[in-house]
């Protein structure tokens, strides 16, 4: 991920990161499983949203599944 999505307007990059954190250890195991799923429940989760207004501070997460 890059610091868009876990430093907002007024949050620290700190809390941000603990935040991100919290949503992937909470998120549900068939979620976890699907890094596309993953990705979109970290994103609703952290922005309350999947599709961020363009123009917003730069954002990547990227997730990959390893068998």
């Amino acid at each position: 991920y890059t610091d868009g999505l876990a430093r907002r307007c007024g949050r620290s990059l700190h809390s941000g990161q603990g935040r991100l954190r919290a949503a992937a250890s909470e998120a549900p195991r068939d979620v976890r499983q699907d890094p596309e799923r993953f990705c979109v429940y970290l994103l609703e989760t952290c922005l309350g949203t999947s599709q961020p207004e363009p123009g917003e501070d730069d954002l990547v997460l990227l997730a990959a599944r390893f068998e």
